[in-house]
């Protein structure tokens, strides 16, 4: 039995020591096998030497830092990839590459001034190939800057999309609404729809999936902290709200205005707080003893044997290049979702879509649109064509730690950058709203507390998706909002500003 089995069936990791006959040292050449890429070779280069740190059981903080350095210049490759090879693998990294024309085509179209409807569409389906691209870049990221950091990036990429079109939401007027509406839609959607989905497709041929055990305790605390982050001005809004009031003038004030941007602004920062410690906290577990130990803390074979193939990859692209190559193309989604916002209007303004329905769900859908697309192709792929391979063992939660980055980082970002220009927007959304973030985030907490899943649990999660997607279309927003805060409801809401000034406001 080679290095390489001893591996999969006894989770022992390879040393000179108990490999006498050198199959590690002749197994290391040939990276694109999933084998070791050259890892007995970096204590030659002035790197760590593997050898030491896996008899030893851990890595230290230090060594790990120094591993990272080594990681995020290439240097844990026996080949970093040139500019050329590069270029050419991310040409090559999925057919939809072709469709890449179809953004040149949505950018001529909103500069010509073509109808909207046709500058829409360009823009919509130009999102899908930009979605796939950003799909490849981030997986190379992951390469270099390994799993904790790697999945914290990559979560942060995959938000770009959504969080680029709130950022654009935010900068127009009377849009403040529309804009919470989308920020709790979204969450909704990456908390239910698309995890939901996942756990489906992945548990359609085995029994239960595993999910990291240490990562989802972690994100079930988060989630909770969130989501009562927007239920306490809930209930500080009804506390002060006097019995009997009936109007939405006798409800709003400038007092009230004030002290809920205030208290608004003051959780943002708390909020971007909690998030950045319990990163801090994932990717640096205190004490040496703890360092890198993301594989161990999974509580499940597979998530080490995951760790080990990713550290086996060799990258298709060089680090240098990824990192730029990520950049332009956020660039690039950021112009095209823009082209996109403006052209929505004939959407919302020539159908009978409630303004409601149209932030909580369609919004939503069409930023997830290019992701959307592609996830649809791979349950398909996983479900009915898998050419007999064996199911992963792994479920696929990224989507739940892409809804509480939304939550606690995206939104009280957007909070703060509306203080900066000068657009009101508030930590108090509509009630209707909140109960259904309560509702979705009581339900996933339940289904993942045992770090397990299967695709009945996700099939729950879809129909709950579609259960608020059918409410949500018979309800009309709560009309206080659009009086306490001016503008927040379009025309409604400048009448309602005027409303406000008679009665004391600044």
């Amino acid at each position: 039995m080679d290095s390489q089995t001893r591996i999969r069936h006894n989770a022992q990791p390879p040393t000179l020591a108990n490999d006498p006959d050198n199959s590690l040292e002749k197994n290391i050449s040939n990276p694109g096998e999933g084998t070791l890429v050259g890892k007995n070779k970096r204590s030659l280069t002035g790197g760590i030497d593997d050898t030491e740190k896996e008899d030893s059981g851990h890595l230290t903080k230090t060594d790990r830092f120094q591993e990272f350095k080594r990681r995020i210049t290439g240097k844990h490759v026996d080949k970093v990839p040139t500019f050329k090879e590069s270029l050419i693998a991310t040409a090559r990294s999925s057919w939809l590459n072709v469709a890449l024309i179809i953004v040149v085509m949505s950018w001529i179209s909103h500069f010509l001034h073509w109808d909207e409807r046709a500058t829409f569409v360009l823009s919509f389906l130009a999102l899908i190939p930009l979605e796939k691209l950003l799909q490849f870049g981030s997986k190379q990221s992951m390469l270099y800057l390994g799993s904790s950091i790697g999945d914290l990036v990559n979560v942060t990429l995959m938000n770009g999309i959504e969080a680029i079109l709130a950022i654009l939401l935010l900068k127009r007027e009377c849009e403040l609404k529309l804009l919470q509406s989308t920020i709790i839609g979204v969450t909704l959607l990456q908390l239910l729809l698309v995890p939901g989905c996942m756990f489906v497709a992945g548990g359609s041929r085995l029994i239960h999936q595993e999910l990291h055990q240490t990562q989802t305790q972690l994100n079930q605390s988060m989630m909770t902290m969130g989501v009562m982050c927007l239920v306490l001005p809930v209930a500080f809004f009804v506390g002060i709200t006097n019995i009997g009031a009936t109007s939405a003038e006798t409800i709003a004030s400038a007092q009230n205005r004030e002290l809920i941007l205030k208290f608004s602004r003051g959780m943002a920062i708390i909020m971007l707080v909690v998030y950045i410690a319990s990163r801090i906290y994932f990717i640096n577990p205190p004490g040496d003893e703890n360092a890198g130990d993301y594989a161990e803390a999974g509580g499940h074979e597979a998530f080490k044997h995951k760790e080990e193939a990713l550290k086996a990859e060799q990258p298709k692209i060089s680090p240098w290049f990824c990192f730029g190559f990520l950049v332009v193309l956020i660039a690039i989604i950021a112009v095209t979702a823009e082209w996109l916002v403006h052209s929505i209007d004939f959407v919302r303004h020539k159908s009978t879509i409630e303004e409601e329905w149209f932030g909580l769900v369609l919004i939503p859908l069409i930023s997830f649109s290019g992701d959307g697309i592609i996830t649809a192709a791979y349950l398909i792929r996983k479900t009915f064509f898998h050419g007999g391979k064996a199911p992963h063992s792994l479920a696929d939660a990224r989507p739940i730690d892409l809804s509480i980055q939304f939550t606690l980082f995206w939104t009280p970002i957007l909070i703060l950058i509306g203080w900066w220009i000068n657009r009101p927007l508030p930590l108090l959304f509509d009630i209707f709203e909140v109960v259904l973030l309560v509702a979705a985030c009581f339900v996933v907490n339940y289904i993942t507390a045992d770090a397990k899943t299967n695709w009945a649990e996700g099939f729950m999660m879809i129909s709950l998706y579609a259960i608020i997607a059918l409410v949500a279309w018979f309800y009309p927003g709560q009309q206080f909002f659009a009086v306490l805060f001016p503008c927040i409801g379009g025309a409604e809401g400048a009448t309602a500003e005027g409303a406000v000034a008679e009665g004391g406001h600044h």
